[in-house]
């Protein structure tokens, strides 16, 4: 029977990108355990692992339809205009829009798009060209997408 007296382990894991021999980076997950003996902090073991990317593009992929440009007609010279368009790795839509009258910007901002695990629902966060910002919680209703968001100046 083996006994260990005031021995402490730590477990690690994270994420890197080792360099591979043609120089390129390589994400990799890691578990390393380390062990305290005689008061020094010591590496037990480390084990690696290919690293995909989480993607939550399963979510998000309702939302596939407003990707584009979208322009609203021209009235009394005001125009609005929104742009989607998904991050590299889908996880989520970006939307740029802005209002103007007469060529003038009136409203401006930026608003990203994605899934929040830990509420299990599509978010939205707001950022406007004067310095407000905003949230929303997306949900879908007999079939139309409905946003209940808040906004601070």
């Amino acid at each position: 029977m083996l006994e260990i007296r005031n021995l402490h382990v730590a477990i690690e894991d994270g994420t890197t990108a080792v360099l591979r021999p043609d120089g390129l980076p390589t994400p990799t997950r890691y578990t390393i355990v380390h062990v305290k003996k005689d008061g020094r902090w010591l590496i037990d073991s480390v084990r690696e692992a290919p690293y995909v990317p989480p993607s939550n593009r399963e979510f998000l992929k309702g939302l596939d339809a407003l990707v584009g440009e979208w322009v609203d007609d021209v009235k009394d010279g005001e125009a609005a205009s929104i742009t989607f368009e998904w991050t590299e790795n889908q996880n989520f839509l970006i939307s740029h829009f802005h209002t103007a009258l007469k060529g003038a910007l009136i409203h401006a901002g930026t608003q990203w798009i994605g899934w929040d695990p830990s509420a299990k629902t599509i978010r939205s966060w707001t950022f406007e060209s004067h310095g407000g910002f905003g949230q929303g919680g997306w949900s879908k209703e007999d079939g139309k997408w409905l946003i209940r968001s808040s906004r601070s100046e």
